[in-house]
C-alpha cells in the first residue's frame, strides 16, 4: 500500500512539471464508504438538508416536541395555520414565517416561527420574493415534519395567511395539471413559484392561501386588530429585523422544481429575464458610449445611481421618455447642434446673450428668467430629506447655475451621516453638477437618505411612524424625476422665448422687404 502511494505521489510531481499529463490512467484513492446512521430527533432530520434549512432559517431547530404536536394533528386532519412576510431594502431581502395551530394567541408556545435572508440578486429582488420565500419555508418544515414521522397523506388543512395578492395566487395556482401551461418560466421570481409547486404536491394536506390586510398597525393599536392582523405584523418585524442583520446581499440559489433557469454572468436571473437579455447584449456598449461622451473612467461610472435613474426612466410613457433621453444625451437640438449639422451659421445663443448655446446652456442663461430651484427645495422639504443633505445638493445647485465655485463640505467628522454625505459631495463633483439635472447622482446620497429616514424611525414618538414608502432608493427616484422635470420645463421656456424672438426676427425681415419695394 506505501509503494502505491509513493508512485502515486511521484506520478503526480511530474504531471506538475510538464505540461502534458504523463500517466494515462493514474492510480485513485478510494476511501472506504462510512454508514450514516438516520437521524433519530426531527432536529437531526432538518441538519440533513442544508439548502431548505437556509430557507427556513435557524428558529425550526431544537423544537422537536412542538414538531411532533403538529405531526399529530396531520395525521387526525386537524387544520394548520400559517403565516409570512417579507421586506426588501437596499437590495437585501429577508422573510419571516410562522406555523401554529390555530388563531388562538395565548398558543404561541405551540408555534414554530423563523426568519431567513431571501436569495435573490441585489439589482432585481423584489418583495413578492420575500414574501413568496416565506411560504415556501412554512411548506419546507410541514414536508419535513410529514417526512421524518412517516405522514404519507393527510386530509388537513394548510391555511396560508399572506398579505401579498399575488404571492397568494400563486400558491392557489400549483395544481399538477396545470401549473407548465399557466406559469410562465419568464415570469418575476418563477424559480420560487416552481419550488413552492414542487413542495405542495410532494407535501400531504390541503393548502390554500386567504389574504390579510398588511401593516394596519400604521392606523390602529394593534391590540385592536384581528389575530391574523396581529400575527401578520409580527412576521413583519421578525424579517425586518433579519434583514437589518444581514448587511450584504444573498445571490440567488437553484432551487427544485425548475425546469429552466437562466445565468448570466454568473448570477442566476430571476426576474425580468427579457430585459436582462436585452441588457447582456447591450449594456456594456451603451456604458463605453457613455464614459467616451462625459470622460468618465468605470470608477466614476459605478459611483452614479442607475438603478434609480432606470427606475425613473421605466415609469414613463415613451414620447415622454425619448424627451428625456434627448436631454440626457445632449440631443437636444441647440445652437450648437444646428451648427455641428451646417444647419447655423452661428451657435449663438438665439436669446441674445452672447454666450455659445451649448448643451445645458438654458439652465443658466442670463437672457432667461432666472433658474427658481425653490420647487425643488420645497419638495425635499416635503419628503423630510436630511437636512444636510438638502443643504448641500441646494447651496451646490445654485452655485453651478450661477457660474459660481461648488462650495466645499467639511469630510472630519465623527457623524456617520455627515461623513457620507461628504462623500456624495465629492462624488458629485467627480461625476459633474451639471449631471445632476441629468438625473445622475452619487448612490452616496441614496444612502445617506436610507440612514436619516432610519434615525427619523428610531427616534420619532410610535404616535408619529414615518411611512414604509420613505425610503432611500424611493426618495432618489423621486429627487430624480424632480430635477429632471425642472431640466425640461427650463428647456420649454428657452424654446417659447426661442419662437417668440425668431417671430418678432421674421417679422422686422419682412416688414423690411415690403418696406423697400414701396415706391413714393
Amino acid at each position: 500500500m506505501l509503494s502505491m502511494k509513493l508512485r502515486w505521489l511521484e506520478a503526480f510531481s511530474l504531471s506538475l512539471c510538464t505540461s502534458t499529463n504523463l500517466i494515462a490512467n493514474p492510480p485513485t484513492i478510494t476511501p472506504s464508504p462510512q454508514l450514516i446512521p438516520p437521524p433519530t430527533t426531527f432536529t437531526q432530520h432538518l441538519l440533513t438538508n442544508e439548502h431548505e434549512l437556509s430557507i427556513m432559517g435557524p428558529g425550526v431547530l431544537n423544537k422537536d416536541n412542538i414538531a411532533e404536536s403538529f405531526a399529530n394533528r396531520l395525521r387526525t386532519g386537524l387544520t394548520i395555520k400559517a403565516f409570512g412576510d417579507g421586506t426588501v431594502k437596499d437590495g437585501i431581502g429577508a422573510h419571516g414565517w410562522h406555523i401554529r395551530p390555530d388563531l388562538d394567541l395565548t398558543h404561541d408556545l405551540l408555534s414554530i416561527e423563523s426568519a431567513a435572508q431571501t436569495d435573490g440578486h441585489q439589482d432585481t429582488i423584489s418583495s413578492l420574493r420575500t414574501e413568496s420565500a416565506a411560504v415556501l419555508a412554512a411548506l419546507y418544515l410541514i414536508r419535513a415534519i410529514c417526512t421524518f414521522y412517516d405522514i404519507k397523506k393527510s386530509p388537513s388543512y394548510i391555511q396560508y395567511h399572506l398579505d401579498n395578492k399575488e404571492a397568494l395566487r400563486r400558491l392557489n395556482n400549483t395544481d399538477d395539471a396545470t401549473f407548465f401551461d399557466t406559469a410562465n418560466p419568464i415570469t418575476t421570481d418563477y424559480d420560487i413559484w416552481a419550488a413552492i409547486r414542487d413542495a405542495t404536491s410532494s407535501t400531504p394536506g390541503i393548502h390554500f392561501g386567504t389574504h390579510v390586510k398588511g401593516h394596519q398597525d400604521e392606523h390602529n393599536p394593534i391590540d385592536s386588530l384581528s389575530p391574523e392582523a396581529q400575527v401578520n405584523i409580527r412576521m413583519d418585524k421578525i424579517a425586518g429585523d433579519c434583514r437589518i442583520a444581514h448587511p450584504f446581499p444573498l445571490p440567488a440559489k437553484a432551487h427544485l422544481g425548475n425546469q429552466v433557469s437562466l445565468t448570466l454572468n454568473g448570477h442566476i436571473v430571476t426576474t425580468k429575464i427579457l430585459l436582462q437579455l436585452r441588457t447582456a447584449l447591450t449594456a456594456s456598449f451603451l456604458q463605453d458610449y457613455i464614459k467616451r461622451k462625459e470622460n468618465w473612467d468605470d470608477h466614476i461610472f459605478f459611483m452614479i445611481d442607475w438603478q434609480a435613474h432606470r427606475s425613473y426612466l421605466a415609469s414613463l410613457p415613451s414620447p415622454k421618455r425619448v424627451n428625456v433621453i434627448k436631454m440626457i444625451h445632449n440631443w437636444q437640438y441647440t445652437k450648437s447642434r444646428a451648427m455641428l449639422f451646417e444647419e447655423t451659421e452661428s451657435s449663438s445663443c438665439p436669446m441674445g446673450c452672447g454666450m455659445d448655446e451649448a448643451a445645458m446652456h438654458h439652465l443658466g442663461c442670463p437672457s432667461l428668467p432666472a433658474s427658481d430651484l425653490r420647487s425643488i427645495n420645497r419638495w425635499m422639504s416635503h419628503q423630510n430629506t436630511a437636512p444636510p443633505i438638502q443643504l448641500a445638493i441646494m447651496s451646490s445647485l445654485k452655485a453651478w447655475i450661477s457660474d459660481e465655485p461648488i462650495p466645499p463640505l467639511p469630510g472630519d467628522t465623527t457623524d456617520k451621516l455627515d461623513r457620507i454625505i461628504a462623500l456624495a459631495h465629492t462624488e458629485q463633483s467627480l461625476i459633474g453638477w451639471t449631471q445632476v439635472f441629468k438625473g445622475r447622482l452619487s448612490n452616496k446620497w441614496t444612502t445617506a437618505q436610507g440612514l436619516w429616514y432610519d434615525h427619523m424611525r428610531h427616534n420619532l414618538p410610535s404616535s408619529k411612524k414615518i411611512p414604509k414608502r420613505y425610503t432611500g432608493p424611493i426618495w432618489m427616484k423621486k429627487l430624480v424625476a424632480q430635477l429632471i422635470y425642472y431640466n425640461l420645463n427650463r428647456w420649454q421656456i428657452r424654446n417659447e422665448a426661442a419662437q417668440a424672438t425668431e417671430s418678432a426676427d421674421e417679422y422686422r425681415k419682412t416688414r423690411e422687404m415690403h418696406q423697400s419695394t414701396i415706391t413714393a
